[in-house]
C-alpha cells in the first residue's frame, strides 16, 4: 500500500516537473514556425509582369508585424494550440517597361494594400499544424479610391495550403 502511494506521488512529482519543459519544448518548436513566418517578409521588393494588365508591377511590404500566441488546451489529441497574427501594408505602382517598374519610388500615396492575417495551429502528434487561416484585406487605389468594406476570406487548412489559398509572404508561415 506504501509502495503504491509512494510511486502515485513520483508520478505526480514527475509530471508536474516535466510539464514546464514540455511546454519550453513546444514552445521552441512554435518559435521556429515564426521566425521562418518573418523569413518569408525579408524579400520585401518584387516587380513582375501583370498580363491582365499589360504592364509591369512593382510591390514592396512595409511594416510588417507578426506576433503569436501559444496556449495549452485541455484537449488530448491537441495539446496546445497557437495563434499567428501578421499584418503588413503592400505598396504598388505599375510601368511600360522592366526598367521603368524597377526604378519608381513606391509611398503611401500610391496604391496601398492594408493586410491583417490570421493562422491557427494545433500541436498534434508532436508537430504543429495549421488547423485554419482568415486573411482581410482594404485596398487603396493611388487615385485614392478605396474599398468601402474589407475583403475577408476564410480558409480550412486544406485551403490555406493549395496553390490558390493564401498568397504573398505569409505562405511561408503554413504548416
Amino acid at each position: 500500500m506504501n509502495a503504491s502511494k509512494l510511486a502515485i506521488g513520483c508520478a505526480a512529482i514527475l509530471l508536474s516537473v516535466s510539464a514546464p519543459a514540455q511546454d519550453s519544448a513546444v514552445l521552441k518548436t512554435f518559435e521556429e514556425i515564426v521566425r521562418n513566418c518573418e523569413a518569408g517578409f525579408g524579400d520585401a521588393v518584387n516587380v513582375f509582369h501583370q498580363q491582365r494588365l499589360s504592364r509591369w508591377l512593382k510591390r514592396e511590404i512595409v511594416e510588417p508585424k507578426i506576433a503569436f500566441d501559444v496556449k495549452r488546451s485541455d484537449s488530448l489529441v491537441s495539446p496546445f494550440t497557437a495563434t499567428l497574427n501578421a499584418s503588413y501594408r503592400v505598396l504598388s505602382g505599375g510601368a511600360p517597361t522592366k526598367e521603368e517598374a524597377d526604378t519608381l519610388r513606391l509611398d503611401n500615396s500610391g496604391s496601398v494594400e492594408t493586410r491583417a492575417e490570421v493562422l491557427r495551429y494545433a500541436y498534434q502528434g508532436g508537430v504543429w499544424k495549421t488547423v485554419s487561416a482568415r486573411s482581410e484585406s482594404r485596398y487603396r487605389s493611388s487615385t485614392g479610391a478605396t474599398s468601402p468594406t474589407p475583403t475577408i476570406l476564410d480558409y480550412t487548412a486544406e485551403q490555406a495550403i493549395h496553390p490558390t489559398g493564401l498568397q504573398g509572404p505569409i505562405r511561408g508561415c503554413l504548416k
